[in-house]
């Protein structure tokens, strides 16, 4: 007679931009020494050996030989340090004596402190008139920065391009 395997929950842990990896069979089970193998992902039988979204976002491609990757795939960006998640899939195994049984692996997502993002400024064109042969003086503050902005609040700085070309009369 056969006795049913034995599926343990899982635990895993990584942070928010890593992948992790293991094996759902390692502290699983078989009384008559059967050769397990998992036969379905959230009670999916076809996606062995494939990646899979989760509810959060992330992706987890389970084998059947137990072996997976789980990817948080940005989807934890928001975890600061000290903050963590957890997210979670089910799996099935079989025996392959007629025997199954069902159990959770669930990772912990750690937040990390990010690197800040420096975006680029974004310089407004500008145009000025003057009278003929009369000089234009425009300085950072009356005019060139005037509608420039930086999404960081970088203090912004006018220079003059070396060799700058001549005005254009029209």
């Amino acid at each position: 007679m056969n006795t049913p395997p034995i599926a343990n929950n899982d635990t895993a842990s990584t942070n928010e931009d890593t992948p992790v990896s293991g094996n759902v069979l390692t502290n699983d089970t078989d009384a008559n020494g059967g050769v397990l193998s998992v036969t379905a992902i959230n009670g999916s039988s076809t996606n062995i050996g494939t990646p899979v979204t989760l509810a959060s976002g992330a992706q987890v491609t389970l084998n059947a030989n137990g072996s997976y990757i789980y990817n948080p795939n940005g989807q934890f960006e928001t975890l600061n340090d000290a903050q963590s998640a957890t997210d979670s899939f089910q799996y099935s195994l079989s025996d392959g004596q007629g025997g199954s049984s069902t159990a959770t692996a669930t990772v912990t997502i750690n937040g990390v402190t990010d690197a800040p993002v420096n975006r680029a400024p974004v310089a407004d064109d500008d145009a000025y008139n003057t009278a003929f042969n009369t000089p234009l003086t425009v300085t950072a503050a009356n005019g060139v920065l005037n509608g420039d902005t930086d999404a960081n609040a970088d203090s912004l700085t006018a220079r003059s391009p070396p060799n700058p070309p001549m005005a254009q009369q029209r």
